[in-house]
């Protein structure tokens, strides 16, 4: 990813630090919001099916994000 966005070599550790920092506050909240929200607001089996369907959307997104970036 970090090669995908610096374009210029004297970037490269101010993006990979945004990357870096990006990845650990979405670390934190997935704790908070699994941890807090979800498991006091729905069953178990709930959980798990939003997840298997968020998991999917997401595949679909990448692939779509890998075919528009590899005909550039």
């Amino acid at each position: 990813m970090i090669r995908l966005i610096a374009r210029q070599l004297d970037r490269v550790g101010t993006i990979s630090g945004l990357i870096y920092s990006a990845s650990t506050v979405g670390s934190i909240a997935g704790v908070f919001v699994s941890g807090y929200v979800l498991i006091d607001c729905l069953a178990l089996s709930d959980i798990f099916r939003a997840t298997g369907l968020l998991t999917l959307i997401l595949a679909g997104v990448s692939l779509v994000m890998d075919r528009w970036v590899t005909q550039k």
